[in-house]
């Protein structure tokens, strides 16, 4: 690792770039290779995990990950405002679908996953109630809405959910036609 990646300092040119994407390829390929499957594992472990070389590696990696990349204060800055944006579409289509007056003008592609939702968690309750922790209908639709819109908020981009929740805000200056991917 540091030979492959940290012996010259990342500049943007398209050399390191390729450096990078040549390394990355290569801890990929040897994790992949570090596979191993247990027909009878340990009981504090499972069929399938790393090799132990391989396992302190990644703890490695982890330990460089959280330290020079998510302990940067201008990516934590970043990741704040993305998790309110992220709250406020949540809250903001749940709202909207909880209004009965506008429910039915949400957009299309939101109304299909939460009736997709709905449908797979009345199913469940159908053949396997002991995997839900409440089965009663309103709940379970109430559960399928909050799955909908999670489902449909993970499908955005990044533009389209800056877009979307200056929309839901009244904010965007863009009011006919920021709409229309919906």
């Amino acid at each position: 690792m540091v030979e492959g990646l940290l012996m010259s300092p990342f500049d943007g040119s398209r050399e390191a770039e390729r450096s990078l994407a040549t390394f990355t390829a290569e801890w990929i390929t040897h994790l992949q290779s570090s596979v191993e499957l247990h027909a009878e594992p340990n009981v504090r472990s499972g069929h399938v995990n790393l090799n132990q070389q391989a396992w302190h590696e990644v703890a490695v990696l982890k330990f460089l990950h959280q330290r020079f990349i998510l302990g940067r204060a201008d990516l934590t800055v970043y990741q704040r405002g993305q998790a309110r944006l992220i709250e406020r579409l949540v809250l903001g289509f749940s709202a909207w679908l909880e209004d009965e007056d506008d429910a039915s003008r949400a957009p299309r592609r939101l109304l299909d996953l939460v009736e997709l939702a709905a449908q797979d968690m009345l199913t469940l309750r159908r053949e396997s109630p002991e995997l839900l922790d409440a089965v009663d209908e309103p709940s379970l639709l109430r559960k399928a809405q909050g799955r909908g819109i999670i489902d449909y908020v993970a499908s955005l981009t990044d533009a389209q959910a800056t877009s979307l929740d200056g929309l839901l805000a009244g904010t965007s200056e863009r009011l006919w036609d920021a709409g229309q991917g919906l």
